[in-house]
């Protein structure tokens, strides 16, 4: 009888534990803290996620590359294509590499920074000049330039080291005022011919103005013109030809330019320089300088029949 009773004790128990079960786990979870959250609701103003800016893959264009727009205007161009920049070599190559240094490069004064033994007059012995004596470097012989004590020789005379002298930094101080000084010629004869292409057009469209409209244009005088103005023209005398201009280049009044480097003309126009009337004829020719040879321009200001002077354009530097 007792083992019945315990058997039906134990069902009973088993039974409850069964049923009861999930309800009692829950009520130790929340008395414990570890009841499970449920997952907060969205919020409806939340904003959504920002698209990605991860580009999306190229495809390759089949037509082929798009082409290149410069953004210059044809004014522009025809500028640049009339006054290029020169293409400036390194220092090393504009010297030669120091052993075929140009011969516009001297004499310059240089500053010895060895000592340098130099033959004495009539090769009766040496003599030593040291760092510090200022020397004058008049030429380059055997992969070495040659200083002397006097600027036009007849001095004690010698070959040195190029590295035995501030020779470089010398030279690299004049080759950096001649890129400065043939960048701004070019800049300045780009403006000008600038300031008379648009003059030109502004004169155009006057006169075409005029036309349409049937009544008489007045005259404007302008800085730049194919006709001089009347009333100058007992100044001026009569536009000359370019024969006059080639003439003055074959007589030697300028050096820099020679006939064989020209490489065009432009025309023979009124113009005013500096505040003084001329006939101006413009000559693109090939300069030979110090360190290269660089395409520029120069212009030719007559009165009279005569050629006063060669001055390049932009600058109004004197052509020497």
């Amino acid at each position: 009888m007792k083992r019945l009773i315990w058997l039906l004790i134990l069902c009973g128990a088993g039974y409850a534990v069964y049923r009861y079960y999930p309800e009692l786990e829950k009520l130790a979870k929340q008395q414990t803290g570890l009841v499970d959250k449920p997952a907060p609701a969205a919020d409806p103003k939340s904003k959504a996620p920002l698209p990605s800016t991860t580009p999306p893959p190229k495809v390759a264009d089949k037509k082929g590359p798009a082409p290149v727009v410069s953004g210059k205007s044809a004014e522009e161009a025809e500028l640049e294509r009339r006054f290029p920049l020169p293409a400036f070599p390194t220092l090393d190559q504009a010297a030669g590499n120091w052993v075929n240094i140009p011969s516009g490069a001297f004499p310059r004064e240089t500053v010895l920074k060895a000592p340098v033994k130099i033959p004495m007059v009539n090769n009766t012995g040496f003599a030593t000049l040291n760092p510090g004596q200022k020397v004058w470097a008049v030429g380059v012989k055997d992969g070495q330039i040659q200083v002397s004590t006097r600027r036009e020789g007849g001095g004690l005379e010698g070959g040195a080291p190029v590295d035995a002298t501030d020779f470089k930094a010398v030279l690299g101080t004049v080759y950096d005022q001649y890129k400065q000084r043939l960048t701004q010629r070019v800049v300045a004869q780009r403006d000008e011919a600038r300031k008379q292409m648009q003059a030109s057009a502004a004169s155009a469209a006057t006169a075409a103005a005029a036309a349409t409209s049937g009544a008489a244009s007045t005259p404007v005088i302008s800085t730049t013109s194919d006709d001089a103005p009347p009333a100058l023209l007992g100044k001026l005398g009569p536009r000359p030809d370019k024969s006059l201009l080639t003439d003055s280049i074959k007589k030697g009044q300028v050096t820099d330019i020679k006939m064989e480097n020209v490489k065009g003309w432009g025309p023979i126009r009124f113009q005013e320089i500096d505040g003084e009337p001329y006939w101006v004829g413009s000559c693109q020719y090939v300069a030979k300088t110090i360190f290269a040879d660089f395409s520029t321009e120069a212009l030719a200001l007559v009165r009279k029949g005569k050629v006063e002077k060669w001055v390049y354009s932009g600058t109004h530097e004197p052509v020497p």
